[in-house]
């Protein structure tokens, strides 16, 4: 089977640069006219960065400032230049948690309420749930805390 690849710059700027690989072995079969622009190299380097920050988002319990600032760490200064704005990352962070952990429904009852392992601890490691009395019983008693040093 053949795959059609074509320039993503193509409206930007009317490039008609196009290729076709085999996805046996994603090699290239035919090269079709060449880019009309030179390459950024930047480009690759900043999907990657939002892809990082997009799955620390996921996985993390941090704000996103944190999020931002320990992924800018490892960026060089021309990528950073180019990134989005740290607004305009902070609410791809904001979307992506929203996706990911979708609000739970309003319970009917206490005896109905179900609790997922991920409200069940706080950081993925610390118990935040110490107790349940029972999925099912009307008189359902949890109780939550964390046990903090201060």
């Amino acid at each position: 089977m053949i795959e059609f690849w074509r320039c993503d710059k193509r409206y930007e700027y009317g490039c008609k640069a196009r290729i076709h690989t085999s996805m046996e072995t994603n090699g290239v079969v035919k090269a079709v006219n060449f880019h009309c622009h030179g390459g950024d190299a930047a480009r690759v380097n900043i999907a990657a960065v939002c892809t990082a920050v997009k799955s620390r988002a996921e996985s993390a319990l941090e704000t996103p400032a944190v999020i931002l600032n320990d992924v800018y760490q490892s960026v060089s200064s021309d990528v950073r230049a180019q990134m989005p704005s740290t607004k305009a990352m902070k609410k791809t962070i904001q979307r992506r948690r929203c996706a990911v952990s979708a609000a739970l429904s309003q319970p009917v009852s206490r005896a109905s309420i179900v609790i997922p392992q991920a409200y069940q601890t706080y950081g993925g490691q610390e118990q935040f749930l110490l107790y349940d009395s029972a999925l099912g019983d009307d008189d359902r008693l949890l109780i939550f805390s964390l046990f903090a040093c201060y």
